[in-house]
């Protein structure tokens, strides 16, 4: 999992050599203005594009992710048809977590069940598990501040670089 911002050409080299199955590059939208916005630094776009054309350079595996906010989700259109014309898979998350720390401020950011619900039928995304499922929406009827569970453990899981499987890629 990446932003790209510090592919090199040597480290795309490296990649082409000891090739990875997969390289996840997450994109905040598609201008300096909304990344600014999302990063508060506008000029990671073009470095988030540059490390992507590196990957396509020297042929490395990627797909492209989208972590959609209110603050960027009108840009995820652009991302979509951005990662089509490079003809490389292509998804968006929706989902915001606390920080590590426990702070709520994140969610400040998220956008609400039924734009999330819109957005799912409008460009299929068929990766992420939302309000619509029945598991989902009798939650989100107990506790209206919840809106997702977790599938740590149930839909995937991680092994860290000393071979440890964890169930949650964030703790």
């Amino acid at each position: 999992f990446t932003n790209a911002t510090l592919i090199t050409a040597e480290s795309a080299k490296l990649f082409s050599r000891y090739r990875p199955f997969m390289i996840e590059v997450s994109m905040y939208g598609f201008s300096k203005h909304t990344y600014k916005l999302v990063t508060t630094r506008g000029e990671s776009f073009y470095d988030t594009l540059n490390g992507i054309d590196l990957l396509k350079t020297y042929n490395i595996p990627f797909q492209i992710k989208m972590p959609v906010l209110n603050i960027n989700k009108d840009d995820l259109a652009k991302v979509k048809k951005f990662a089509d014309s490079l003809k490389v898979a292509f998804r968006y998350d929706p989902i915001i977590h606390p920080r590590i720390n426990g702070d709520m401020l994140p969610y400040q950011y998220s956008l609400s069940p039924k734009e999330i619900g819109m957005m799912d039928r409008i460009h299929s995304n068929l990766q992420i598990t939302t309000c619509d499922n029945t598991r989902g929406r009798s939650l989100f009827k107990k506790k209206k501040q919840i809106y997702f569970t977790c599938g740590a453990g149930m839909n995937f899981f991680s092994i860290d670089p000393y071979g440890k499987l964890k169930l949650c890629m964030l703790s």
